[in-house]
């Protein structure tokens, strides 16, 4: 059974208490004005293979512990307000095949300093960087809401190592094994700010220079529900952008 009511002008905070029928397959809530978290109940369908909730500007939160989505293959959170880290349970998902998760608040680290510790925690244990295939932040910007647009870097003139699933990490669950041909299909599309742009370098003619606390859409009240957690909590961001290298003149090229 599929539920679509993609761009429909829908608003409001989805039931907490809310959860899927055993026969749904496919549940679309897209390019809406849903706000508030993600309900816990969501998660708990074992049929599920489809989940959007993309395009829902004012949805915050977390993402609940996913273990129980056996049947999901399709994630998509992209252009919302959700936080925190990419759930390790994504990794027991037997048939997940695409996860979007850009342009959300999602980050692995609370400082720069974390970020630049000793084999920091960039990414989860199952995920790894893709050097072979560098992907430009630019080609997934927002372009839709023009006030997110004020705060989140669209990371042009960057080249980022892409995020592909682990070939090396082991799912720890002995009743659920990965087929082999998912592992290496998996995609994923994943914010440069969630890594805090330690796998990017700018493209040739730019200079690479960092923007302290540009981040300020995790503390704008604005841009969240009243009383939403994410309000008062500020991430101190370190953002990468590349200017343009400095022109030089006449006299130094000749000389």
């Amino acid at each position: 059974m599929l539920f679509d009511v993609t761009n429909n002008s829908l608003s409001g905070s989805l039931p907490q208490r809310v959860a899927p029928s055993v026969f749904l397959t496919s549940l679309s809530l897209g390019s809406n004005n849903l706000s508030g978290r993600v309900p816990a109940g969501i998660t708990q369908s074992t049929q599920l293979s489809k989940l959007d909730l993309s395009d829902n500007f004012m949805l915050t939160g977390t993402l609940p512990d996913m273990m129980w989505m056996q049947g999901l293959q399709e994630l998509s959170i992209s252009n919302t307000l959700i936080s925190g880290t990419i759930p390790q349970s994504l990794a027991q998902l037997p048939y997940l095949e695409s996860v979007d998760m850009h342009n959300t608040l999602m980050t692995c680290c609370r400082s720069w300093q974390e970020a630049q510790a000793p084999q920091p925690p960039l990414l989860p244990a199952f995920l790894a960087f893709d050097e072979s295939n560098q992907v430009s932040p630019a080609s997934q910007m927002l372009g839709r809401d023009p006030l997110l647009n004020a705060y989140m870097n669209t990371g042009q003139n960057m080249l980022c190592q892409s995020v592909r699933r682990s070939p090396d990490y082991q799912t720890a669950s002995t009743t659920t094994v990965l087929r082999p041909a998912n592992l290496s299909r998996q995609s994923w599309v994943v914010d440069p700010e969630y890594y805090w742009f330690q796998q990017c370098q700018c493209i040739s003619g730019y200079n690479p220079h960092w923007v302290d606390g540009a981040a300020a859409v995790w503390c704008n009240p604005s841009l969240h529900a009243p009383n939403a957690a994410a309000a008062s909590s500020c991430v101190p961001m370190r953002v990468l952008t590349c200017v343009p290298k400095p022109r030089l003149a006449k006299e130094e090229i000749a000389g």
